[in-house]
């Protein structure tokens, strides 16, 4: 309950009658769930000395536990697929929301197979405090889509919402379809409003499907600011950003689902400044393309490394699999190397390489998801029949987990690096070397503190190998908005100069709160 008794005497509570509503509420279904399907509950009030007294009276019933479950009709599915959706076991408490959910996953199967309205009648039968269930199912006619109507969108073409539609006209209807659909369009913020519902038409056996929205006023980001953080300590950054940018159509240039962003940042550590611009339907297809235009310094504090180049992006997209490539030209200076062990590699070189990354991806949505997985495999190749001054080979591995657990949700992050020098004369340089410490590898140690050293023991090397596999449970402290999180981790992985070694690994364990910033697509 959360009204409660008045336990000092000078702080008075408040009564209001819609949260006592609340609170029986909440005790019937505390019974509900418990195993007392029976339960009655009443209650009145009375004043005294102008104090509020509260009576609730409880009627429990007979504990019930559940029976056996039994489905007849026509059915469609397997005895064995049916009794997948069954989220409660013969001989536990009965619970009515275990119960709905069980409906609810039947219906589910029913719908996403395009039986859009199945009849799905259970017969409870109670004998010996045991409730046996009986579902007769009658799935009705199969359903196909036939037509996608858009319509509110005053800004954004209609190719770029029907584009994100993972169903289309002639399908069988599918309502985790629908509803991936609609998180697509919700990840591109586009859009304030989104509404999708199935309209019936004048064949029974087809259902049109109505997309409303309401285009966002500002795709468009301007965003400055500063900060502090452990590795560059003081930081500022400016950004422009158009996420909904088409180069085709001036003077306004918006509507095309194109992104184009300017971006400087410059910190104690970095200062970086780029040009970027992405087109994600290519030719109207699933190939996104864009070049990369930027210039980057790092002053570490035992070396600097400044880059300037281009790179051009093409990646192929199916379902949940894509391919991409990338093409880069890198021109890079080594200089102020106090580093013994690299001294020889001051001087500048130009890096040629090709990188080419296999993606599989199956979450439920790309910010901040609670359930599905991610496996991404990027190869790089820098050598000589590019041009390249420096010749290596750079494999990494990165994987994401997410499992929703109810009000938690547990992230698995898994990730691997390997960079092998192709001409035996040549040292893989320190901007290509793996360094761990920190968000990402293992919290509890400071950035680029992991792996091998120096002779001297004053300098960290990085690797030529990294692995790192970080453990997460999330909790969302405001629940709607979902914009904090606690978070408990463990994290265990290392660097190693050379190849892996998984008897060396370093581990780190805590709590933190992570953020995801309302105006940006990022947490």
């Amino acid at each position: 309950m959360k009204i409660k008794q008045r336990k000092m005497p000078f702080i008075r509570g408040t009564f209001k009658a819609e949260i006592l509503e609340d609170d029986i509420k909440r005790i019937e279904d505390f019974y509900y769930n418990n195993g007392y399907p029976d339960c009655k509950i009443s209650y009145s009030t009375s004043v005294e000395n102008g104090l509020m007294r509260i009576n609730i009276s409880i009627n429990e019933g007979d504990k019930i536990f559940f029976g056996k479950t039994e489905f007849s009709g026509r059915l469609i599915f397997s005895m064995s697929q049916l009794q997948e959706k069954i989220v409660y076991r013969e001989g536990e408490p009965y619970s009515k929301k275990k119960f709905e959910q069980t409906q609810n996953n039947i219906n589910r199967m029913y719908s996403d197979a395009g039986y859009i309205k199945p009849s799905i009648f259970a017969i409870p039968e109670v004998n010996n405090s045991k409730i046996d269930i009986r579902f007769i199912i009658d799935p009705g006619e199969r359903v196909y889509i036939n037509e996608i109507n858009i319509k509110g969108n005053t800004i954004t073409k209609d190719k770029v919402i029907r584009r994100e539609f993972i169903i289309h006209p002639g399908d069988v209807y599918s309502g985790s379809k629908i509803s991936k659909s609609f998180n697509n369009l919700a990840d591109l913020q586009f859009f304030d409003e989104i509404e999708i519902t199935p309209q019936p038409t004048m064949d029974n056996d087809l259902v049109d499907i109505n997309v409303k929205v309401k285009d966002r006023e500002r795709t468009g980001l301007f965003a400055f600011g500063g900060g502090y953080s452990s590795l560059e300590n003081v930081i500022g950054f400016i950004s422009i950003e158009q996420r909904n940018f088409d180069i085709s159509d001036p003077p306004y240039f918006r509507g095309a689902g194109q992104d184009i962003r300017l971006q400087s940042e410059i910190g104690g550590v970095t200062k970086n400044f780029m040009l970027s611009f992405t087109e994600p339907y290519l030719f109207d297809k699933p190939i996104s393309f864009g070049p990369d235009i930027f210039a980057l310094t790092r002053e570490w504090d035992e070396y600097t490394e400044k880059h300037n180049g281009v790179d051009i992006r093409v990646v192929k997209r199916w379902d949940n699999l894509s391919l991409g490539f990338k093409l880069l030209t890198d021109n890079i200076k080594l200089s102020d190397i106090e580093i013994p062990e690299f001294q020889n590699q001051k001087g500048t070189n130009r890096i040629n390489s090709l990188t080419t990354t296999f993606s599989f991806q199956n979450l439920d949505r790309k910010i901040m998801p609670k359930s599905g997985d991610m496996l991404q495999l990027s190869v790089e190749y820098a050598g000589s029949v590019l041009g390249s001054d420096i010749e290596y080979v750079k494999t990494i591995m990165e994987n994401d987990y997410y499992k929703n657990l109810g009000q938690l949700v547990f992230h698995s992050k898994t990730y691997a690096g390997k960079v092998d020098e192709i001409d035996s004369s040549q040292d893989v340089p320190v901007y290509e070397r793996f360094f761990g410490g920190g968000i990402g590898t293992v919290r509890g140690y400071s950035e680029r503190e992991l792996g091998p050293r120096s002779i001297n023991r004053d300098y960290y090397l990085g690797g030529q190998a990294i692995f790192a596999q970080n453990l997460e449970l999330l909790y969302p402290l405001t629940k709607e908005s979902e914009i904090l999180w606690a978070i408990i981790f463990y994290d265990i992985g290392n660097v190693w100069d050379a190849d892996f070694d998984f008897g060396d690994l370093k581990q780190g364990a805590g709590v933190g709160l992570r953020i995801k910033v309302p105006i940006m697509p990022v947490p």
